[in-house]
């Protein structure tokens, strides 16, 4: 593997933990501030941690998984097989968690996963 691809498969790594980050908080109900302010950074650090612009260091990846109450494969999870279109089995239990519970948190649970197979970043 050369370097290009290196970089190119490591930002795509980056990019697939910010988008499930991204769907654990949501699914939480929480707020990237509040979630920020829990692990003791900027809301915009935290910002750029969901955007793939700034990578996350193993510390901090655990810190943020247990004040998402997640384990630390659902942050990672699919990082690794190469798809970011590929649907996480956290994700899908997310959703199944959320049915019925409250309405809001299923359709962005459901977006976000659509997204996510579409291929897009959603927001």
């Amino acid at each position: 593997m050369s370097g290009a691809e290196l970089k190119s498969r490591l930002h795509e790594m980056d990019l697939i933990v910010g988008r499930n980050l991204r769907v654990l908080r949501r699914s939480r109900g929480l707020s990237q501030k509040q979630v920020a302010e829990a692990i003791g950074v900027t809301m915009q650090q935290f910002q750029k941690y969901e955007t793939a612009a700034n990578r996350i260091s193993v510390s901090r990846m655990l810190l943020i998984a247990d004040v998402l109450n997640a384990h630390p494969s659902e942050i990672i999870g699919g990082a690794f097989n190469g798809s970011m279109a590929e649907p996480q089995q956290g994700q899908m239990q997310i959703i199944a968690n959320s049915i019925g519970a409250d309405p809001k948190r299923t359709v962005r649970a459901l977006v976000d996963l659509f997204q996510g197979l579409a291929g897009k970043g959603g927001g």
